[in-house]
């Protein structure tokens, strides 16, 4: 599901097993398994939400925690 800058995978568990020991689906699986016709715009989307962490996490180093009172 497109979520703006943000790619959603929704599922619905009916049921599970040990499976044949093949690689667990993880983001990276998902992400190496997209299909082609989504990739590019998926691409878009993770650098946009890559560039908002980095703003949102930029820190000034002129501010200084006085520490504890």
């Amino acid at each position: 599901m497109d979520a703006g800058a943000s790619t959603c995978f929704l599922s619905d568990i009916v049921a599970t097993h040990g499976g044949r020991g093949e690689e667990v689906m993880t983001a990276d699986y998902f992400r190496a398994n997209l299909p082609e016709a989504w990739r590019e715009e998926f691409l878009a989307n993770y650098r946009e939400a890559q560039e908002r962490i980095a703003r949102a996490a930029a820190v000034d180093p002129g501010v200084r925690w006085p520490g504890p009172e």
